[in-house]
């Protein structure tokens, strides 16, 4: 014994090398010694340790790996696929594991499933298998394996693996729901208080934090939450979780008129406010827009004004749309013309154009309600011609007045008696002949009279002249009305789906024409 546990590798390697051939009962007419009878379960008992040994082995370089996994993924998504798969994968090989009945079936059992997940192990278990193949094959004529081979005790470590790997896996389940909930719009609306109450300055008030984690995971009691303060790993992964998605995302304008938004989270809300982007951008028209989303962009409010006439791009894994919302990037109305209006001072210049319509490009993976947005691209109404000059002034009427006063009149009427005012009126407006249709009244004396007191006669009558006067004359003509400005051309809209469909509708159509100027009729005074 002592000389096999001294040559216990040479042996092993020995062993791995022999070849076989088939042992009948008769070959031999002599039965085993004792002595070689416990010859051969040594050396079954040193190949079945050894292997137990690469069980161990393995078990703990899948540990490594699965732990070389959550330090090193790219995304939660991507870890919590991982491990789901590794997950039932283990799972699925323990149970096998218990139902085998030798070495051969064990160990081809590990290599499936080593195999079928793509695990990078430097160990070949191939040559392992084909040796006890051998072993097996020689010594279960010979003596009982089965005291020996008990699948249950070797597949313990797998066993511990698996609850290892379900610890990883529902901690990942709820880090994923912790995600969800802080990427909802809900969430995001308002993420600035929440991110203010959570972080202050250098200090995260943990309080606020947990009550933040258990809401959002739906957790019937804070453990979970506590027991990750106690791992460094995990604690970070909370904090790291909450401060990407809810910091305040990167808003930045450059000279050009180009606003650009950066974050995980991306709202069009953020800047659909004139005073604020003025205030980002000091006042510079914007031109472009670009809204990139690392995971989630929100249409969730329709465009302002500002956006007549921007290029607006559009880029995210996830597009959601809250309500019914329409983005108009239609290019602007032609302006009226207000400074010199006139081609040759009198007819009226045409209309300018209107503005082009801006441009939509986008780029999404999943579209959320997308048959509620309205994208409209149309080029802008043309302005309105500028009205023709008024005509020259006719010349001035004269007034009866001024001629009477010099003594020219048409009819003069001379009364002895008092006539009723309104009576004259009529009959002067119906014919110049009073006679007719006019009773005079005596308002003093019918006859001429003898007064004593001033020893001379008097007599008494009105005398009422009639004149019209002169009229004016006929203004000038007025200048031609501007033509109608044209409208503007429509911009381009390009939408990249790169999975589902996205049921967004849009617009894009020429402006419409803008009014003709108006011409000035003529005028007389």
């Amino acid at each position: 014994m002592e000389l096999m546990e001294k040559n216990k590798e040479s042996l092993s390697e020995t062993i791995m090398n022999l070849n076989f051939v088939e042992v009948k009962n008769n070959d031999f007419d002599f039965t085993l010694s004792d002595k070689a009878k416990l010859y051969l379960e040594c050396l079954l008992k040193l190949s079945n340790d050894n292997y137990k040994n690469k069980i161990n082995e393995l078990s703990f370089k899948l540990k490594e790996y699965i732990t070389l996994k959550t330090q090193n993924y790219t995304s939660f998504y991507q870890i919590l696929s991982e491990l789901e798969s590794l997950h039932s994968g283990l799972k699925h090989l323990s149970d096998n594991l218990d139902e085998t009945r030798n070495y051969n079936e064990f160990f081809k059992e590990v290599q499936i499933f080593i195999s079928e997940h793509n695990i990078p192990l430097e160990y070949k278990y191939n040559d392992r298998i084909q040796t006890l193949e051998k072993i097996e094959e020689m010594l279960y004529k010979f003596i009982d394996t089965s005291t020996v081979f008990i699948p249950s005790s070797w597949s313990l470590p797998i066993k511990h693996l698996v609850k290892s790997v379900e610890d990883e896996y529902e901690w990942y389940k709820t880090l994923n729901k912790f995600i969800a909930k802080l990427s909802s719009y809900e969430t995001q609306r308002n993420k600035t208080d929440i991110y203010s109450a959570i972080f202050q300055k250098k200090y995260t008030m943990t309080s606020n934090l947990m009550a933040v984690f258990v809401d959002a995971t739906e957790s019937k009691d804070v453990k979970q939450f506590i027991d990750a303060q106690a791992d460094a790993k995990k604690k970070l992964e909370i904090e790291t979780i909450t401060k990407t998605l809810l910091q305040p995302n990167n808003i930045t304008c450059d000279t050009n008129g180009r606003l650009i938004v950066k974050g995980f989270q991306v709202r069009l809300s953020e800047i659909n406010s004139e005073q604020l982007v003025h205030s980002l951008c000091n006042n510079i028209t914007i031109k472009e827009v670009a809204l990139l989303a690392v995971d989630s962009v929100f249409l969730d409010e329709d465009t302002t004004d500002m956006f007549q006439g921007v290029n607006l791009f559009v880029a995210a894994p996830k597009w959601e749309v809250i309500g019914q919302r329409k983005i108009v990037l239609s290019g602007r109305k032609g302006l009226d013309i207000s400074e010199n209006p006139f081609l040759n001072d009198r007819d009226g210049k045409p209309g300018l154009p209107g503005g082009n319509g801006g441009s939509f490009v986008g780029i999404g993976l999943q579209f959320l309600n997308g048959n509620s947005l309205l994208v409209e691209s149309n080029g802008g109404r043309g302005g309105p011609g500028a009205n023709g000059a008024k005509g020259e002034k006719g010349a001035d009427g004269s007034n009866a007045e001024e001629k009477m006063k010099l003594g020219i009149y048409s009819k003069n009427y001379t009364f002895t008696k008092g006539i009723e005012t309104d009576s004259l009126e009529r009959s002067l407006l119906l014919t110049d002949d009073y006679s007719n249709d006019v009773n005079e009244q005596k308002f003093y004396t019918a006859d001429s009279r003898y007064c004593s007191s001033c020893c001379t006669y008097y007599r008494s009558e009105i005398h009422l002249v009639k004149g019209d006067g002169d009229c004016g004359g006929i203004g000038g003509p007025g200048g031609f009305g501007g033509e109608a400005g044209l409208g503007g051309l429509p911009g381009e809209q390009e939408l990249v789906e790169l999975r589902d469909s996205s049921q967004i509708k849009f617009e894009r159509q020429v402006g419409v024409m803008g009014t003709r100027g108006r011409m000035d009729l003529v005028t007389l005074d």
